[in-house]
């Protein structure tokens, strides 16, 4: 609830003006009007308890206990420069916080406006900050929220004073899914975010990498978003030096070493920081000199106009590097043929050997074998282009069409004709983890070859627009070519990662592909798990996220700005599963469920069947944990058996776990004996292998279907580059590509925020192999019009022995 000016909290403490709004709640100034008019105001911190509902959120049995835990917490920060904490109560279903007001102002007024630090007073400045969180830190606290809005300039004394603490924030923003899953969301501001904070996992030093970026602004006059756009080193670490003058070189090395990108590199602990401070000569030159005439009182004295000759100083440098930035615009345009223009920048690709990430250095699918690919992967790697070129030609055309071969021979012609492209990432599942019985590459390169084709597309139209006659594609005699700019001058570059579908795996190699800035957007990942593993990294770092394969329900409830997918989500593969079964008798139908609840695909999925089945009066008699370590197929169907179950729903997860395995299993003990109903991951070669005496009755809610009514070009194109028939994954892959690229297309210098933009406008769309593709924007990033092709399980050529997959005949 919103609360106005002159409302009453628990009978006596009276709004004065809200403070601030987050996803957290509310903060109000407020009076005690049990007290004398002449008491001072406090602040008060409203955070809404959950309630449990049937969209998938539930309260937490011990949220309020955390949340007293950490106004507890709060309670023991007993130090000057901190906000006195001064009780907690809960109303109805509000939690409180009660604690001093600080008055004054925060540091954006002070590091806005064309300001600029001397470096004395910016060791001051560095020295108040880290002297409040060294206290909070030696109480095993990480404050994770550090930037200029939460530092507050006392107006009495002129000291900093931290508050706004991250713990809080975290309660209030989690909540607990169906499957009793923790969600919550990444608490901390963009720009002052280190890496292993944005992935989730936020250490001490990572407040002080906040802090280092605060110093960075007032003594450079950027802001944290021009800073994060600044270039980058190997170890992706800022390169700031040479924009700052009358600095000296110890005191950069500082600031340099607190936001370093890998935290193992920076400061471990701020009295580390202190010591090498007080090393530091002390220069007795105390001014800060302000683009305004607006006179602020430092802690030591009145800091005065900014000096006008540094000023001056500012501008001309400013000019210079504008004019030398038109310059060099200026012979990129005349010699574009001739250079590679985004190599001069950060990288998209490394060139690092086992990362999961790979342009073209290092083969990621480990079941795709190939001598000579494997040598042009080598030469990519030494950056020798026209041989890494010749073998990856090679590859393709004498040991096997591989798709990540292909994305590898397009990146390796781009920079062997030394053109200028457009890069985005596409992130599949291709190596698996130990133990999966059914291993992911046949899902990922089933991916990518919707990915290469699109890609290739793109690149032959390059290659024909510019002439580069002597160069060539495989396709190009029947492909159709796609343009990703208006002046056809552009190519495409593909980053592909691999997530291995493992959270910890795709976290990672997220957060490395944020700090690429050259990356446009983002086309994955395949498993819900894996999609919201990562979302909110790539969220933080602008980056638009199109799925080809997640279809939880968990986006549709609380969706990202970032996320968009060309698939359909939960209820509508749950409708056309249940739909189906109706059309049968239903008195005569007994239902047994098979499902993983600790997924958020497989879980949400059940729980939509589960009730559509009892709207339409069918019964479910008996409910398995697919998942489960001690899953048995054989006691699971003799349970069946005994309680007469004759319809088995299969829901196994996207391949996180041995669900799909253990559904295999199922199917194969079975023998045909039931009518067994599932979804997309059991559109699965492996199925259609099953060897069983009884004729098998299998229908499954699949993504798309070559022989379903689509675009018929598509699928003639994609049978003669793979001379193979592909599935639904290559098709949905294939018009993420088409989505993202037709943003970028639109744009006319693109960026990550502009292709996020042009994919959120309720306008867009694109034509895909599939159909349309339109998003539900505002709303969220669901895709519109799209449901699931039913298929069924037959018997090939009439023969017995050998099953294949068929369009559901109506």
């Amino acid at each position: 609830m919103g609360l106005k000016p002159g409302a009453v909290i628990r009978g006596h403490y009276q709004i004065i003006r809200e403070l601030g709004k987050g996803g957290f709640g509310v903060t109000y100034l407020v009076k005690d009007i049990d007290k004398l008019d002449k008491a001072a105001p406090v602040v008060i911190k409203q955070i809404k308890i959950p309630k449990h509902n049937e969209e998938g959120e539930a309260r937490e049995n011990n949220y309020l206990n955390n949340l007293e835990r950490e106004a507890h917490t709060l309670s023991r920060l007993n130090h000057d420069r901190i906000p006195q904490f001064l009780g907690r109560f809960k109303e109805e279903n509000y939690f409180y916080i009660i604690q001093e007001y600080i008055e004054g102002h925060d540091l954006r007024k002070e590091l806005g406006s064309g300001t600029i630090l001397d470096e004395p007073e910016a060791r001051e400045m560095l020295r108040g900050i880290l002297e409040i969180l060294d206290f909070v830190h030696q109480r095993q606290i990480i404050h994770r929220d550090i930037k200029p809005g939460n530092l507050i300039r006392r107006k009495r004394d002129r000291q900093l004073i931290l508050i706004d603490f991250g713990a809080v924030k975290e309660i209030a923003t989690r909540h607990t899914t169906s499957a009793g899953t923790v969600m919550t969301k990444v608490i901390g501001t963009p720009g002052y975010m280190p890496a292993e904070q944005l992935s989730g996992n936020p250490q001490f030093n990572s407040d002080i990498y906040a802090v280092g970026i605060i110093i960075l602004q007032a003594i450079t006059g950027l802001s944290a978003q021009e800073i994060s756009e600044l270039p980058r080193d190997e170890e992706c670490n800022i390169i700031w030096e040479n924009l700052t003058s009358g600095i000296s070189k110890k005191f950069k090395q500082i600031v340099s070493k607190t936001i370093c990108y890998y935290h193992p590199n920076r400061y471990s602990s701020v009295q580390e920081i202190l010591k090498d401070l007080d090393k530091l000569k002390v220069n007795k030159t105390f001014k800060r000199r302000l683009a305004s005439t607006h006179v602020i009182v430092s802690p030591r004295k009145i800091i005065k106009e900014k000096n006008k000759t540094n000023r001056l100083f500012y501008q001309i440098r400013i000019a210079i590097a504008s004019l030398s930035s038109v310059y060099l615009s200026w012979v990129f345009y005349q010699n574009w043929n001739n250079i590679n223009i985004l190599s001069i920048f950060a990288p998209s690709c490394s060139h690092q050997l086992q990362d999961n990430i790979s342009c073209g250095e290092e083969i990621l699918d480990p079941q795709s074998l190939g001598s000579i690919r494997n040598l042009g992967a080598k030469y990519y790697q030494k950056k020798d282009y026209q041989a890494a070129l010749n073998y990856f030609r090679d590859s393709w055309q004498k040991e096997r069409r591989d798709a990540e071969t292909l994305i590898y021979l397009n990146n390796t012609l781009l920079e062997t004709i030394k053109a200028d492209y457009y890069t985005v990432m596409i992130a599949v599942p291709l190596s698996s983890q130990a133990g999966l019985k059914v291993n992911n590459s046949r899902v990922g390169q089933d991916f990518l070859r919707g990915i290469a084709q699109a890609q290739t597309e793109i690149n032959l139209n390059l290659l024909q627009s510019n002439k580069v006659t002597k160069q060539t594609l495989p396709g190009q005699d029947f492909l159709t070519a796609r343009s990703i700019d208006k002046n056809n001058r552009k190519g495409l570059k593909i980053v592909i990662v691999d997530d291995g579908n493992n959270q910890e795996q795709a976290k990672k190699a997220a957060t490395a592909i944020a700090n690429k800035p050259k990356i446009l957007g983002v086309v994955g990942h395949y498993t819900s798990e894996m999609t919201l593993a990562t979302v909110d990294i790539y969220k933080q770092a602008n980056l638009a996220q199109i799925s080809f394969g997640t279809t939880t329900k968990e986006l549709t409830i609380y969706p990202r700005s970032n996320f968009f997918r060309v698939v359909y989500s939960n209820p509508e593969e749950a409708e056309a599963i249940v739909n189906f079964l109706a059309k049968i008798d239903s008195k005569e139908q007994k239902v047994a469920g098979f499902y993983n609840p600790r997924s958020e695909y497989s879980n949400y999925f059940w729980i939509e069947i589960r009730d559509m089945l009892k709207q339409k009066g069918i019964e479910v008699v008996k409910v398995f944990d697919i998942a489960h370590p001690q899953f048995s197929p054989k006691f699971a169907l003799k349970q069946i058996e005994k309680l007469n179950a004759n319809t088995l729903v299969l829901l196994p997860d996207g391949q996180v776990t041995n669900s799909l395995a253990n559904a295999i299993d199922v199917i194969k003990n079975d023998n045909g004996k039931s009518m067994i109903l599932g979804a997309n991951p059991l559109a699965n070669p492996k199925i259609e292998k099953i060897e069983t005496s009884q004729p098998l009755k299998l229908i499954a809610a699949s993504i798309w279907h070559p022989l379903s009514n689509s675009d018929r070009q598509f699928v003639k194109n994609a049978d003669q580059l793979w001379e193979n028939t592909i599935h639904g994954g290559s098709a949905v892959a294939y018009d993420a590509m088409v989505a993202l690229v037709e943003a970028i297309k639109l744009q006319n210098n693109p960026t990550r925020q502009g292709t996020l933009a042009q994919l959120a406008t309720p306008e867009f769309s694109a034509q895909g192999a599939t159909g349309e593709i339109k998003f539900n924007t505002p709303k969220n990033g669901d895709r519109l019009e799209f449901m699931p092709t039913m298929i069924e399980l037959v018997p090939c050529n009439n023969d017995d022995r050998y099953y294949c997959f068929l369009p559901l005949k109506d």
